[in-house]
């Protein structure tokens, strides 16, 4: 039987950090797998001790040996179920951090979307803004026109006309540039909590490499130091 040591092999595979969202793109960071290296057990100090110890007699020296033979025996059945069980929950840790990385992909997927969406309303909401600031200007251009004294009844009519059409622009202006703002804040916050669910994702990426790192790594939620099971 052999002792199970763990040797980080590090390469380089495509995943999702919790602090890079709204139409980023996919960062690179090393994902850490290992190697078993196998190693002759080290004896139990009780075994060490056992023998060290010197008979004085042959009844003794066998008795030492049987107990040596059982204790050797026992441990070296323990060494395999633990290398067994860590193995098992090492490949539910990769696992796990596969799922977690597919569904980082896909949330990356949406907030793509989303974002390419907000850009979208974004835009709407500066060409309706910026239409509605025309229609003032021209209602304003029309309200300080200096009539003359010698216009006809007929001008100063088409003139409250146009006046009354350039009211009804700036109104219906600022109807359509209110419903712009909406749609973007509303797009605006379909991303914000995309990058919400993206940044619980991350997180839980990060912790499932750390466990499988076997080394201590710091918990991105409470920022306390983690010392992993495996």
């Amino acid at each position: 039987m052999f002792k199970r040591m763990m040797r980080p092999m590090v390469s380089f595979q495509t995943e999702i950090h919790g602090s890079e969202f709204a139409g980023s793109a996919v960062g690179i960071a090393p994902s850490i797998d290992f190697e078993p290296e196998m190693h002759e057990p080290e004896s139990s100090s009780l075994v060490l001790r056992l023998q060290r110890v010197k008979p004085k007699t042959p009844e003794m020296r066998q008795h030492i040996q049987t107990l040596i033979s059982d204790l050797t025996a026992i441990e070296l059945a323990s060494l395999e179920l633990l290398a067994a069980i860590d193995g098992e929950r090492r490949e539910e840790l990769e696992n796990d951090l596969e799922e977690v990385r597919r569904r980082g992909r896909e949330q990356q997927t949406i907030i793509d979307a989303l974002e390419a969406d907000r850009q979208q309303k974004e835009f709407q909401f500066h060409s309706a803004r910026n239409y509605a600031e025309s229609c003032r200007d021209e209602l304003t251009s029309l309200q300080t026109v200096r009539v003359s004294r010698w216009a006809s009844k007929a001008d100063r009519q088409a003139l409250a006309k146009k006046i009354a059409k350039a009211k009804d622009a700036v109104r219906q202006a600022n109807e359509d540039m209110a419903r712009a703002s909406n749609a973007h804040n509303e797009a605006a916050n379909d991303v914000g909590l995309a990058q919400a669910r993206m940044g619980a994702i991350s997180d839980c990426e990060i912790k499932l490499r750390g466990e499988l790192s076997g080394k201590p790594y710091r918990d991105p939620e409470t920022a306390l130091l983690v010392v992993p099971a495996v």
